[in-house]
């Protein structure tokens, strides 16, 4: 008997031998030393983002989401040590409340920050690099079920980007950051201008990123500039409350419009992505 999985969209589907879902290092350990006597893979995943086979295994799937826990808060240096299974969102409200925030995000917040860093994806800023590049340090549990610690070295830079392959990671430490405002500023031009000039906008200032779709003739580019400010604009309120306001169910509508309306863009693409960027352009600009 198998057991039917999927990632979050439900656009990779895989059937695992088994799901385990360990609540401490222990139990990992555990568990990767009966699937080796049993002969079989072991792959760990976390809020299933993944869009391709690479979440993917026919023998134990190790679902971390049990262990999210804060370890340990260092303000004098500003980092962070969490579980392995901690949510993007999780660590963000917990680093809130302390006065501490990431230097640089991605745009989903439901992921792992095991699996977000396994990817060395994510993240808003050629300063700062993508999330793995916040990692200071990994705890894993190898394929002969012993645990690791790695704080520097050829080790640790596999461990940033291991796409879960190395092992399981159980604990992240972070470099964070002392919580901070920016402001928001966005501009649309024409799609050449703005692949010509979205280089040196990027080096220019800390935060910019650049939207583009096929056969759309503009680019939109975001910047964001830290600020004195202590006030928040009425657009990010708003959208705030329309994200935290909403019930699961809500979430999951807004998620299958999403979905449906994606497949039918790529349907016919020429006709429907002008009105589609809009939308997209709209948020993009409205994320302060």
């Amino acid at each position: 008997m198998t057991i039917p999985l999927a990632n979050q969209w439900g656009t990779f589907r895989y059937n695992a031998a088994e799901l385990a879902k360990p609540t401490n290092v222990e139990e990992v350990v555990a568990l990767v030393r009966r699937a080796a006597e049993r002969g079989l893979r072991v792959k760990p995943f976390g809020g299933g983002h993944s869009f391709n086979a690479i979440i993917g295994t026919g023998g134990i799937a190790v679902d971390l989401s049990a262990m999210r826990n804060v370890l340990a808060i260092d303000l004098d240096n500003a980092t962070m040590e969490v579980e392995g299974g901690m949510t993007i969102c999780d660590i963000i409200e917990a680093g809130d409340l302390a006065g501490l925030h990431f230097p640089s995000l991605g745009s989903w917040h439901s992921q792992s920050i095991a699996g977000a860093i396994a990817t060395s994806t994510h993240g808003s800023s050629m300063t700062w690099g993508s999330l793995s590049d916040l990692v200071l340090a990994v705890e894993a549990v190898l394929a002969d079920g012993s645990v690791v610690r790695y704080e520097s070295g050829e080790e640790l830079r596999a461990f940033r980007c291991n796409l879960g392959h190395l092992g399981i990671v159980t604990k992240v430490k972070l470099q964070l950051t002392p919580a901070f405002w920016l402001h928001c500023s966005h501009e649309t031009l024409p799609d050449e201008q703005g692949f010509a000039e979205i280089a040196e906008r990027s080096k220019a200032a800390e935060y910019v990123n650049m939207l583009w779709l096929p056969y759309l003739e503009t680019a939109a580019i975001r910047t964001l500039n830290r600020t004195d400010v202590r006030k928040r604009n009425q657009a990010s309120i708003d959208l705030e409350e329309a994200f935290t306001g909403k019930t699961r169910f809500g979430h999951t509508v807004e998620d299958l419009r999403n979905y449906l309306l994606g497949h039918t863009v790529l349907r016919a693409p020429k006709l429907l992505i002008p009105n589609y960027s809009p939308v997209i352009c709209f948020r993009v600009a409205g994320m302060v």
